[in-house]
């Protein structure tokens, strides 16, 4: 691939290739990624997707537009092309460009401390569910998705994988029982999907950057907020009653972010989120990751009211 040739379709001239460590986000989401600086010394990161995913790719740069039409703080759309494309098809891939936004590497473990954290998370929240509910908003593309579809593939993985912890998550499906139910029958939230601290960027006390929507649309009331927590509570389940867990709680209670009966499933959604993620560690055969999993999950079903 002639890399001058494929950024010359953003008008811009490659000067010298970045280092690809400082991109954030997942590298599993495209198939190439670089970053790079053009002559003005301004850093750009390329990707490159599956040509199968150019449709999803252009209706999620639609949505990024929009929301940053809607000053939503830290969105960043895919760059148009020359020709106001939103990408192009290069060497099997389609490739889209997006401005590189530095930002401080803050430590996992301290976050929870932060009761900033929990401020500034709590305002995009909420600011985000102003801008999807107003009458202009654009439809979510996909149907509503419900954590308790997802269960049969978990519960297969999990024979394949750790046949061992089968019989306790089929315990662990029969007490979220309810929260499913809850979950069907509850008016669906906009929510980014993947709201976690890998894919907020801050930087100075302030969100410079919220990445990676490709799970973005409607989901239960209150979704990315539990999943934020449940990140918060893997690093360390102290977390679930932080400094920083506490603000976000009450900012968003304050201001009304779901409904009352809502907050009464907390627990469940979080542990709900988990189910997720606890899917990934096991096809990536993270064992241990997977016993960490299922111990925040016995802490949230058991011991964590809200």
């Amino acid at each position: 691939m002639n890399i001058a040739e494929l950024i010359s379709n953003w008008q811009l001239s490659f000067a010298s290739a970045g280092d690809n460590t400082l991109i954030t986000g997942s590298p599993n989401r495209t198939e190439r990624r670089f970053l790079f600086s053009d002559a003005q010394k301004n850093f750009y990161i390329a990707e490159g997707y599956n040509s199968g995913k150019t449709r999803f790719q252009i209706r999620q740069n639609i949505l990024l537009e929009y929301l940053a039409g809607q000053s939503l703080s830290g969105i960043h759309p895919f760059i148009r092309t020359g020709s106001g494309t939103h990408g192009v098809p290069s060497d099997g891939l389609f490739w889209q460009l997006r401005p590189y936004i530095p930002a401080e590497k803050l430590p996992r473990t301290v976050l929870g401390q932060q009761e900033n954290y929990g401020q500034r998370c709590g305002e995009f929240l909420l600011q985000l569910k102003e801008i999807m509910t107003a009458p202009a908003a654009p439809a979510a593309q996909n149907a509503p998705f419900y954590m308790a579809n997802y269960l049969p593939s978990l519960l297969e993985l999990s024979q394949r994988k750790m046949p061992e912890i089968t019989g306790q998550l089929r315990e662990i499906s029969g007490e979220l029982a309810p929260f499913f139910k809850w979950e069907r029958q509850s008016s669906g939230m906009f929510a980014h999907g993947d709201f976690h601290p890998g894919n907020i960027l801050m930087s100075n006390g302030k969100i410079q950057a919220v990445i990676d929507w490709e799970f973005a649309g409607i989901k239960f009331p209150g979704y990315d907020m539990a999943l934020l927590i449940g990140c918060l509570a893997m690093d360390d389940p102290d977390n679930l009653d932080s400094p920083a867990v506490r603000r976000l709680q009450d900012l968003l209670y304050r201001n009304e972010f779901m409904p009352d009966e809502a907050w009464e499933h907390l627990p469940q959604m979080i542990a709900a989120t988990r189910l997720g993620w606890l899917g990934e560690w096991l096809s990536l055969d993270e064992t241990t990751l997977v016993k960490q999993e299922m111990e925040l999950l016995a802490i949230l079903l058991e011991n964590f009211t809200c």
